[in-house]
């Protein structure tokens, strides 16, 4: 089924529809594009949305790490460290959605939310190296807001890659 937009066209010269100047919409079905160019326009406002959300979802994973980091000094250091590196990882990825729409950006998000989802399933079902005591605890509620934020960026950054590599064959 194809895809219904709303397009908008602004300013002077002659619009697909012969007026000149005044805005102009038309419903875009999946048929021809209302104008040279809108397609690339639909696919830029797409891909800018797409990286700020992508941007404030890895936020929020940082933010949920450092708020249960301190718990995790006194049990366990080594996680501490590793999740004030994910902080810091989430940081810089965030940095590079805002920066750029690229394979790298896109790749950075997708690692930086499997790596905590592969460390809480671990952590709930063998457990980790000095911390067996979060076996069987899946209903933590840090733990499940984790799940969801990295869960959903990981589905948008496979989004994104596709946007990339679609840009990329298409030789843009």
């Amino acid at each position: 089924m194809a895809q219904t937009r709303y397009e908008t066209q602004r300013g002077g010269g002659q619009t697909p529809h012969g007026d000149s100047g005044a805005t102009t919409r038309r419903w875009n079905n999946g048929g021809a594009v209302a104008w040279p160019g809108a397609g690339v326009a639909a696919t830029t406002q797409t891909t800018v949305v797409a990286r700020s959300v992508g941007a404030v979802g890895l936020a929020t994973i940082g933010l949920i790490h450092l708020l249960d980091a301190p718990s995790k000094w006194s049990e366990t250091p080594y996680l501490f460290w590793l999740y004030l590196a994910l902080v810091v990882g989430c940081v810089g990825g965030a940095g590079l959605l805002v920066r750029a729409h690229s394979r790298l950006a896109w790749a950075a998000a997708a690692v930086l939310c499997l790596n905590p989802l592969a460390g809480y399933v671990l952590s709930r079902t063998t457990g980790l190296p000095g911390a067996m005591g979060d076996i069987g605890n899946w209903a933590e509620p840090l733990g499940l807001a984790s799940l969801f934020v990295e869960t959903g960026v990981l589905a948008l950054s496979l989004y994104g890659l596709s946007l990339v590599l679609r840009r990329d064959a298409a030789g843009r």
